[in-house]
């Protein structure tokens, strides 16, 4: 019994020694199992960030830069896309092809150097324009992304005729518009516009045909040519001239004629106008020039802002009425105070007048200048001008005395012409009257 129970313990210490083996094994198994396990989905984890990052990342696609501008000849440009992506040109399945260009490459992938070819000139009303839309594959979404660039192409000079009336014709030619009648004396037609009527400004028949801004951009010198006795309401309103030559034979300037032009030169009226409608040069100067405004005293009606708007730029204003002319409030200010910076200069003896006078007082400056070498008659015989501190005259007859004067009335040449043009350095801008014999003309030197 004894050597029985004897065994029975000793057996139990056995199963109790391999039950904790088993168990010490299970439980390192287990731990290196889990150990395993953290490994594998880390592992997981890592491949599918990397996945997702080389193979569903966000595409990209864009152009620099987006804009291309021709000039009217035509040639050649580039432009880059990058991308991260495939891309191809595509526009309503043209793909990019236009009619008047070539782009090359039309497709490709990552980022490429893109070459736009307008091959022909072109000359039109205005510009041509056209937009290329280019679309790269975006795995993400199974779509699209876009991105387009804007090609422009001005056009070279016009060199359009219109007739205004049966006689009368406005030629435009290398940005120089000339207006001219076969007839003794004609006047311009009145035009109007939207723009116009904006301001509660009534004219009597349509705009006029070149008030397209693809035709008035164009527009650098004006020359009204002579037996044109009127410049028609809304002539040229916005057109961007830079120069205007208006003849002895125009009587009136029309309403809003030459509003919101780009005059980068002085405003010479010749003496056979009488008439300076309402907003004929209103805002008329572009900003930066300095300009002086002669009005001679042959003018009897000046309109409501004629000359308002310009005050930034306004130097000079030169009159010749003995007795200041009554004109409206706001002739040449928006407001009160637009004209301190600028200096009238009035005839001899009529200072106290001018400074007496409503609209004439509200100028900062205010002095006498000699009429004595205005008073003869101005003659279309003579012509002058000035061009890098030159002043060319013309019409002259071999020995005839000739003498140039400032607006002051100081004494600047004083000689015999020994030809029938001469040529006079003049070193001042301003306002000058050449004089020969009885015959007189004025002239801006800018």
């Amino acid at each position: 019994m004894e050597e029985n129970k004897a065994a029975d313990e000793m057996l139990q210490q056995v199963k109790d020694g391999m039950g904790k083996l088993v168990d010490q094994s299970y439980t390192s198994f287990v731990e290196r199992n889990n150990h395993l396990l953290m490994k594998r989905m880390l592992f997981f984890i890592i491949v599918c960030t990397c996945c997702s990052t080389l193979s569903w990342g966000q595409a990209t696609l864009s152009v620099s830069p987006t804009r291309l501008t021709f000039d009217g000849a035509g040639g050649k440009q580039t432009f880059t896309i990058t991308s991260n992506t495939d891309w191809e040109f595509w526009d309503s399945g043209l793909y990019g092809k236009k009619d008047w260009l070539i782009v090359e490459p039309l497709s490709g992938s990552n980022n490429g150097i893109i070459t736009v070819t307008v091959p022909e000139p072109y000359s039109a009303i205005r510009e041509r324009t056209t937009t290329l839309q280019i679309r790269g594959k975006n795995a993400e979404s199974n779509g699209f992304i876009y991105s387009s660039i804007l090609i422009i192409q001005n056009t070279l000079p016009l060199d359009t005729t219109w007739y205004l009336t049966p006689t009368m014709t406005a030629k435009l030619k290398e940005g120089i518009m000339t207006v001219s009648t076969t007839v003794i004396s004609e006047p311009m037609p009145n035009f109007s516009s939207r723009a116009l009527s904006a301001f509660n400004v009534n004219f009597d028949i349509s705009t006029p045909p070149w008030y397209d801004i693809g035709i008035r951009s164009h527009f650098k010198k004006l020359v009204i040519e002579n037996n044109v006795t009127t410049i028609g309401n809304g002539a040229f309103f916005l057109a961007a001239i830079s120069s205007v030559s208006i003849p002895q034979s125009v009587v009136t300037i029309g309403k809003s004629a030459f509003e919101g032009c780009w005059l980068e030169s002085s405003i010479f009226i010749p003496n056979s106008v009488t008439t300076i409608d309402e907003r004929a040069f209103y805002i008329a100067i572009i900003s930066g020039s300095s300009i002086s405004i002669s009005i001679p005293k042959s003018v009897t009606t000046i309109g409501e802002r004629a000359f308002a708007g310009n005050s930034s730029v306004l130097k000079d204003v030169i009159v010749e009425w003995s007795t200041p002319l009554p004109v409206p409030t706001y002739t040449f200010k928006n407001t009160n105070g637009d004209v301190l910076n600028a200096t009238l200069h009035v005839p001899a003896g009529t200072k106290a007048l001018y400074a007496a006078a409503p609209v004439w007082k509200d100028f900062g400056t205010i002095i006498e200048y000699n009429p004595t070498s205005t008073e003869s008659i101005e003659s279309q015989s003579l012509t002058a001008y000035a061009s890098n501190g030159i002043l060319h005259i013309a019409g002259l007859q071999s020995g005839e005395p000739l003498t140039v004067y400032s607006i002051s009335g100081q004494l600047v040449y004083n000689g015999i012409a020994k030809a029938e043009t001469e040529l006079i350095p003049l070193n001042l801008h301003g306002i000058y009257i050449v004089a020969v014999e009885n015959r007189s003309i004025k002239v801006v030197v800018d």
